[in-house]
C-alpha cells in the first residue's frame, strides 16, 4: 500500500464520502466549502487514486492550532493512515510557526482513539499545570444559514 498525503487539495465531495463512509451525516456543501476554505490546512490520505482519509486543522497560525476532522475510510483502519496524517500536520504546523514561538496543538478524541493520539505525543488534561480540556455546544441562530 502507497499512501500519498496531499496538502490543502481536499474537495467537497471527498469530505461528503468520507463522513458517509464514517457514519456521519452530509453536511450542507456551502458550509464544508467554507470550512475548508478557513482551514489553516487541510490533509488528503490517498491509496490508489482513491481518497482514504482527510484532516483539518483550524486556528490562529501563530499560536493555536486545532486538529480537527481526523477520518479515515473503515476498510483503511488501522494502517497507520491516521498517524501519518497527524505527524505530517505537525511537521507543517511547526513550519508554520515563527522561530521560537510556542504553539498549542490541541485536538479532542474519541475514546477508541486515544491511546493513538497518546502515541503521536499528545497528553490527556488535565496535567500539572493545566486544567481539562472542555467544550460547549452553541447552535447557530442566523436567519437563512448562511454564512458570512
Amino acid at each position: 500500500m502507497e499512501l500519498k498525503i496531499y496538502e490543502n487539495m481536499l474537495t467537497i465531495a471527498a469530505m461528503q464520502t468520507l463522513r458517509v463512509s464514517c457514519d456521519l451525516p452530509l453536511l450542507d456543501s456551502g458550509m464544508i466549502k467554507t470550512a475548508i476554505a478557513r482551514s489553516l490546512l487541510n490533509l488528503t490520505a490517498v491509496v490508489d487514486d482513491q481518497v482514504v482519509g482527510m484532516l483539518r486543522v483550524a486556528g490562529d497560525g501563530i499560536f493555536v492550532f486545532v486538529i480537527c476532522d481526523v477520518m479515515v475510510h473503515p476498510e483503511y483502519r488501522n494502517r497507520g493512515i491516521a498517524s501519518a496524517m497527524v505527524m505530517y500536520a505537525l511537521q507543517c504546523i511547526e513550519n508554520m510557526l515563527p522561530s521560537g514561538v510556542l504553539g498549542t496543538v490541541s485536538l479532542f478524541a474519541a475514546k477508541e482513539h486515544v491511546k493513538l493520539y497518546k502515541r503521536l505525543g499528545f497528553e490527556a488534561l488535565p496535567q500539572k499545570d493545566r486544567g481539562p480540556g472542555m467544550q460547549t455546544i452553541v447552535i447557530g441562530r442566523q436567519g437563512d444559514g448562511s454564512i458570512v
